[in-house]
């Protein structure tokens, strides 16, 4: 039996809770999107037809580039095509019936990239990207710079409102990275249109998205000039993939936590970036241990239900979102402004709409426009026809009726119906997310296990996520005791330094069981996982244990240069 809302009602998006829109995209589109709104000062690009955008158009066109040698004849052509659709493209089928082939996404080697950019289908991740890197660089100029040093080695890009671009012609760079700005010479600039910088507030958990930006830009920082182009790209965006799932997570959560107890702003919310709940038990053991096989489902199916209650919690803010925005017109502004602190946006904000529910003086104003909103729906549940539908119309309002006594306040009784209205494709939508950053269906996967099979689901973490998660601590943790470094600053780091680091800045445990898990078994089953990731981390050649003592063994991160290897062995 399906709950029908009348049109102002609907919705499950609310972008002062989470400006990301949690549903599957394509994050081979997210860099070309990223670079263009960073070098068109925060405005997007004017959505384009692409009815002849098919892979032979531009294979034609990179065939006759004045500057393409060695693949002639049609045994060259052949060749450059396998090429291209293998290191440079993504396509998919379009048209009636699929026979068209068009380019979905282009690898993004270098900053000429943000030629194929587009808004569609993005889910806000690039505006959420672009504002995160903002609040440490702050002004636009000096992240294009940014991002010019790192991605845009011999380019000469044009300004607004044609973004574009060419190669120089002098700068040295490798072939790959050249046969891509041969293809993408047969793109035509991008036109800017909107400013999409001001869509959205600073966010409801603001350290988490500096935490965020802070690590990208170290990263990138780091380790631009010290892996081939191809490696850098592939491993940036599975660090991406894997901060995305971390930063919804712990906001999903951190929001159920205001939503039950609203006096108090948790850890994930706070201006200071603090360690935050939940704990993630990555399992290294294969399904050898039984007890980190267990902890790590366990942790899966609990972040699961985490965002089924977001899914009500982000309701209940919206709601409460629209109510006051009623009522800030009135009278009532000042006791408004004092109760959210002047605040339109943010964590201090989302606090005071949930405490303005038990407001002497507005409370009653809330409560009668929760019973109006409950009455519309009502109303658009009754039918009109004739009296041989009242049997099913008594069905669908004793349904109704059921599903709002679930609800203890008059506005809870509103989410509930709101939720379930809506919680097929919100919740789906969700799940699609979460196997889309986490899930086993590229290399750099936080997930393992089978995608229609819910129950499989568990944190077990692919070799270059490993990888990742090593380079990033390296660049990230500060120098220590008896510590190297190259001329990059990147740091051998301590065994237990690394494992300090994520527990601290992402909630993961490797040596040691989540709290809820207590007793001597769950112990055992962690120190086994600990030996079990070393294991890995050796055959990676990136853990040596030189020492017995645990907290002198040192990891050296891959592509950190023969520097480190040097001296290691010294």
């Amino acid at each position: 039996m399906k709950i029908s809302l009348p049109k102002e009602l609907r919705g499950t998006k609310f972008s002062k809770v989470l400006s990301i829109e949690l549903n599957n995209f394509d994050i081979e589109r997210l860099l070309p999107a990223l670079f263009f709104i960073v070098i068109a000062d925060g405005h997007g690009t004017v959505r384009r037809s692409k009815e002849h955008d098919t892979v032979d158009k531009y294979l034609g066109l990179l065939f006759s580039h004045p500057e393409l040698e060695g693949f002639e004849g049609e045994e060259g052509k052949k060749l450059l095509d396998r090429l291209i659709r293998t290191t440079l493209i993504t396509t998919s089928r379009t048209g009636h019936n699929r026979s068209n082939e068009k380019v979905a996404a282009i690898k993004s080697y270098s900053l000429l990239a943000l030629k194929t950019a587009e808004n569609q289908g993005l889910r806000k991740v690039d505006i959420f990207v672009y504002q995160a890197l903002k609040s440490v660089i702050s002004k636009n100029e000096d992240l294009k710079q940014l991002l010019k040093q790192i991605f845009g080695k011999g380019i000469i890009i044009t300004p607004r409102p044609n973004v574009g671009g060419k190669y120089d012609s002098q700068t040295p760079l490798d072939t790959l990275t050249l046969l891509s700005i041969m293809f993408l010479d047969g793109f035509q600039s991008s036109a800017s249109q909107f400013n999409r910088d001001k869509d959205l507030g600073k966010g409801s958990c603001p350290s988490l998205i500096q935490a965020f930006a802070e690590d990208m830009i170290c990263y990138i920082t780091a380790y631009h000039d010290l892996m081939p182009t191809q490696a850098f790209m592939q491993y940036l965006q599975g660090l991406i993939r894997f901060e995305l799932f971390i930063y919804t997570l712990k906001t999903a959560r951190a929001i159920n936590e205001l939503v039950a107890q609203p006096e108090y702003l948790p850890k994930a919310m706070q201006d200071n970036f603090q360690s935050s709940n939940p704990q993630i038990f990555l399992d290294f053991t294969g399904k050898l241990v039984e007890s980190c096989d267990y902890i790590s489902k366990n942790n899966v199916k609990r972040d699961i239900d985490t965002y089924r209650q977001f899914f009500t919690s982000n309701l209940l803010l919206r709601q409460l979102d629209r109510y006051i925005k009623e009522l800030r017109g009135q009278r009532w502004r000042s006791l408004i402004e004092e109760a959210v602190e002047g605040c339109e946006c943010g964590p201090s904000y989302l606090k005071g709409l949930l405490l303005l529910q038990e407001h002497p003086k507005l409370s009653p104003y809330i409560t009668a426009a929760a019973i109006r909103d409950e009455e519309l729906i009502r109303q658009a549940n009754q039918s009109s026809e004739s009296e041989d539908n009242s049997e099913k119309q008594d069905g669908i309002i004793s349904w109704v009726d059921a599903i709002a006594d679930t609800g203890e306040t008059d506005v809870e009784r509103v989410v509930a119906l709101l939720a379930e209205a809506q919680k097929g494709e919100g919740i789906s939508n969700y799940l699609k997310w979460i196997w889309n950053v986490g899930g086993n269906d590229h290399p750099f996967s936080l997930i393992d296990g089978r995608r229609g099979y819910r129950p499989s689901w568990k944190y077990a973490p692919t070799n270059e996520l490993l990888s990742v998660l090593v380079q990033l601590a390296a660049a990230r943790i500060g120098p220590g005791e008896g510590q190297q470094k190259n001329d990059k600053g990147i740091y051998t780091i301590r065994l237990q330094d690394f494992l300090t680091f994520l527990e601290q800045r992402f909630g993961i445990l490797v040596d040691r069981p989540p709290a809820q898990f207590e007793g001597a078994e769950y112990v055992a089953a962690a120190r086994e996982n600990l030996r079990a990731m070393l294991r890995r981390l050796r055959q990676m050649d990136i853990f040596r244990d030189l020492s017995d003592d645990f907290t002198a063994q040192r990891l050296r991160p891959p592509y950190a240069g023969e520097y480190l290897e040097l001296v290691e062995a010294q």
